[in-house]
This record gives C-alpha cells, structure tokens and sequence, in this order.
C-alpha cells in the first residue's frame, strides 16, 4: 500500500462518484441567468472553497450574470476593453483589487482601489482603467460586497476578436 507523502508513488485513485459528492457537498448549484441560446454560465457544485460560481464564453457585450453582479468585456472600444460590471438590480458597495497580465509582453500590474465604490444597474466603464488588446490577456479582479456581505473572484481571459472571452464569477463567501 503507497501512502501519500511517504513515498514517490501514488496511491490508486478510486473512481468519482457524483452522486456520492453530491451527497456530502450539498449537491450542485443553480443554472445561471437564462440568456438567448440557454443558461449564462454553468453552475458548479457546493463546497471545496466555492459557495457559487457562473462561468462562460462570451462575445464582447455579453454578460455572466451570479447573485446581482453582471460583467462583461464592453463591445465598444472607446469604453476600454477590460472588465465592465454592473448590478443586476439596485446597487451595492464594494472595494475591489485586481492582478492582470498581458499575454504579448512581459507585462502585468496590480491595483487595489475604489475603497467604498458603488456599483449600479449601469455598467462601468473598464474597472482600474485596464484595457487588453490581446487574445490571451488575462485579469483576475476581487470584490469585496459590503452591501450584501458577500466575497467574490472575477476571472477573465481575452478572446481573438473579443470573441469567446472567457469569464467566471466565483461567490468566495
């Protein structure tokens, strides 16, 4: 028998069962939002770190929606072509931090800012004032919701074209 950690093989691996896993985690999350060609998003199961999560391929002006935050890549040039968000209803109050890094070059940065920043059913203009010319730039943005107590990781990666920009919003907590 190998144990783990006291040798350099592995211990076999016995199949996934999903039943079982729904079982002790609490089974799967909700469908996101329902958009024109079905869910916006798939929703992955409970525990393991993750409350929630919506994640998918998105042309540029389309959304992943969870809970009441909605984001996006603007299909407008002029806005930047980073990360907008906006509430699906009402507003809330949050402070948000970010790391992004530039697929094409040895570039990358980090910004935390809008301590007390307010999102409403508008969406922003280019959160940090990042903008990503390439397929492959990639950002990772953390929202702190004061508003809803709620804790949330936005991760996005360019498409070509900004065609199927992948987007994921994950509920931390």
């Amino acid at each position: 028998m190998s144990v783990i950690g006291n040798s350099n093989e592995m211990a076999p691996l016995a199949p996934l069962d999903l039943r079982d896993f729904k079982a002790r985690h609490g089974g799967g999350g909700k469908l996101g939002s329902m958009g024109a060609t079905g869910p916006q998003g798939l929703q992955g199961p409970r525990g393991l770190g993750l409350v929630a999560y919506a994640a998918g391929y998105v042309d540029a002006g389309n959304f992943v929606i969870l809970d009441n935050i909605k984001a996006t890549i603007p299909s407008n040039p002029k806005s930047g072509r980073g990360l907008s968000v906006a509430s699906v209803s009402g507003s809330f109050t949050a402070s948000i931090g970010g790391h992004y890094m530039y697929s094409h070059a040895s570039a990358e940065g980090t910004a935390t800012a809008y301590p007390g920043h307010t999102t409403t059913v508008t969406p922003s203009g280019s959160w940090f004032g990042w903008s990503f010319g390439n397929a492959g730039d990639t950002a990772i943005y953390y929202v702190n919701d004061y508003t809803n107590k709620k804790f949330y990781r936005i991760t996005v990666m360019i498409g070509a074209g900004y065609s199927n920009n992948f987007i994921s919003i994950e509920r931390l907590h």
